[in-house]
């Protein structure tokens, strides 16, 4: 099952894609993951009271608004922010095969004070095409090194 995380990660590093497929992680340990909880957590304390947690197809949103279909996504820095993009539109992507039409989504770096608002209208069709063309997409599948091309 693909989730948000081998999105993010295919387009970050493939040898993390890898070793993260193999159920290889030391994300638990780093210091860098620790403070991106912290500003997850700290940067909107209410939205928790206001907005669910959903759970589907192996995917997991945070914050998400079912009222107006808005998918709310808090990041820690804009360095990866075409990988935060495409992870969203996967999330809209799920949401739609699952037949929740016209989900936007929020990308929000608190730290910068700056929002990104991704249109659903067409994300996820985008990434079905990618994907379609990506025999990476399917990490399930995959074998071999961490070193080898993808």
């Amino acid at each position: 099952m693909i989730t948000g995380t081998h999105i993010s990660y295919y387009l970050v590093c493939h040898q993390k894609l890898w070793l993260f497929a193999n159920g290889i992680q030391m994300e638990h340990t780093s210091e860098l993951v620790a403070e991106g909880r912290l500003i997850h957590e700290t940067s909107y304390p209410q939205r928790s009271e206001r907005y669910q947690e959903l759970e589907i197809d192996g995917i997991k949103i945070d914050y998400y608004d079912a009222r107006n279909k808005v998918i709310h996504e808090v990041k820690k820095s804009d360095k990866l922010e075409t990988a935060h993009e495409w992870q969203l539109k996967y999330y809209i992507y799920v949401l739609e095969r699952n037949g929740v039409e016209g989900v936007t989504a929020i990308l929000e770096y608190p730290k910068l004070r700056r929002t990104t608002l991704l249109p659903g209208i067409g994300s996820g069709r985008d990434l079905q095409a990618y994907a379609g063309r990506s025999p990476d997409l399917q990490v399930g599948q995959q074998t071999g090194n961490p070193g080898e091309t993808f």
